[in-house]
Parts: C-alpha cells; sequence; structure tokens
C-alpha cells in the first residue's frame, strides 16, 4: 500500500518495509506494482531483509531496476542478515544494529520528506 500510495498527489513520501507484492502480480490478477513506477510521484524509502524466504534478491533487484530506470527519487536498503519482519519484531530493540540503522533512515527520509 505505501508503494502504491506513492503514485498519489499531494503525497510528500512513503516507506515499504518488506514490500513482498510491489513485484508480484496483485491477488486480483492484476499486474505487479512496479510495472507503474512511471506513475510514483513521491520519494520512496524501502527497507528489506536479505534472508527474507517471501522476497527474493531478484525481485528486490526488479524494484530496484524499474525505480532507477525510471529516475524517481527512493532509496533502498537491504540488511542481509534479516528476514521478513526484522524491524517489528517486538523481541528486536535499537541495540541490534541493522534495526537502530533501519530507524535512522526512517528519521532522516521523514525529515527530508514532510519538511
Amino acid at each position: 500500500m505505501a508503494f502504491q500510495s506513492s503514485m498519489l498527489r499531494g503525497v510528500s513520501g512513503a516507506i515499504v518495509f518488506y514490500g513482498g507484492q510491489i513485484g508480484k502480480s496483485l491477488f486480483s490478477g492484476g499486474p505487479p506494482p512496479i510495472e507503474e513506477a512511471d506513475e510514483v510521484r513521491a520519494p520512496l524509502l524501502l527497507c528489506y531483509g536479505g534472508s527474507d524466504q517471501g522476497i527474493p534478491a531478484d525481485e528486490v533487484e526488479r524494484i530496484e531496476r524499474a525505480l532507477r530506470e525510471g529516475e524517481k527519487r527512493f532509496e533502498l536498503q537491504v540488511y542481509p542478515q534479516k528476514g521478513h519482519g526484522f524491524f517489528r519484531q517486538s523481541s528486536q530493540t535499537l541495540d541490534d544494529p541493522d534495526v537502530a540503522d533501519a530507524w535512522k533512515r526512517v528519521q532522516a527520509f521523514l525529515k527530508r520528506t514532510l519538511t
């Protein structure tokens, strides 16, 4: 939803964690949202776990390539040792360097896009 909201007028920025459905066909049978990358208007921050079994590296690369080719404003970060949901797990704290880095990126992104 965050990715698709970046296509709307008036949205200042969108943050995508995990984003597994961006490169996959919609449940309704529609094409993958990344095929509409040319419609992205707002800057994006995308964070992925490199060990996320549901989002293979080639899919993340496809998303990055489409955004780069479309000359979109985005930052994409992969945390190689993290799986799906690494940023929301209650057992994680900001003592984890990857979680702390992601939080810093979120704060910096919001500061840039909302001010």
